[in-house]
């Protein structure tokens, strides 16, 4: 099913996997891993209307679909999808990095002929979520998702998911893997000392604290 056109202010943001370049040195394991990340965006985009979703190879760019909504409405359900996206993944030994901006964004689908369809992408908030995917200073690591204009709310407060978006340096992060948000710092701490080794340590330490019921 086709995307319906859309043009407005919104929530982006755009995942991929990390680590696909060396996967593709297998190809039959690059393969079963894109597989498993555009059936878990289906079903996980299936459930809920209020996020749109295109996944190309190894990305993926979600954006909130009601732009009439609140900012923080819009970014409760994005963060919903990553999260459920994240955590299907990580069950499969699969990392993404997520970045999520916020403004205007176009995506309309214009058909040119049988067989080929082109579906233009624009606007700041896709180049600027795709961009930060790719800095340097300070990069994006295996299972982070950083909001980079990240909208605040007295709402925020009250909501549990927004508990664990916290603060470092100028951007925001959000622990989607964490169950306690009590357990944050201690996860930053490993997950730092994973630096020093790769990323079967970053792996495991993402998973240690999800909890049992984060699915």
């Amino acid at each position: 099913m086709s995307i319906e056109n859309f043009e407005g202010e919104c929530f982006v943001a755009f995942t991929d996997i990390s680590g696909f370049k060396k996967m593709m040195k297998e190809e039959r394991i690059a393969r079963e891993k894109m597989r498993i990340f555009y059936s878990t965006g289906y079903r996980t985009l299936y459930h809920n209307h209020k996020v749109n979703g295109l996944f190309i190879s190894d990305c993926g760019i979600l954006f909130s679909r009601n732009k009439d909504e609140s900012k923080y409405l819009q970014l409760k359900e994005l963060l919903k999808v990553i999260k459920k996206i994240n955590i299907e993944m990580l069950n499969n030994d699969v990392m993404l990095t997520t970045s999520i901006a916020f403004g205007e964004f176009s995506m309309k689908n214009n058909l040119e002929f049988d067989g080929i369809e082109k579906n233009p992408i624009y606007g700041d908030a896709y180049v600027n979520a795709y961009t930060d995917t790719n800095k340097k200073n300070p990069k994006l690591m295996p299972g982070q998702c950083r909001i980079i204009n990240y909208i605040t709310d007295n709402n925020f407060e009250e909501d549990d998911i927004f508990s664990f978006v916290q603060k470092k340096g100028k951007y925001y992060y959000y622990y989607w893997n964490v169950d306690d948000k009590n357990k944050i710092g201690n996860f930053n701490k490993e997950y730092k000392n994973c630096f020093n080794f790769n990323f079967n340590g970053m792996l495991e330490a993402l998973k240690k604290y999800r909890g049992e019921n984060a699915n």
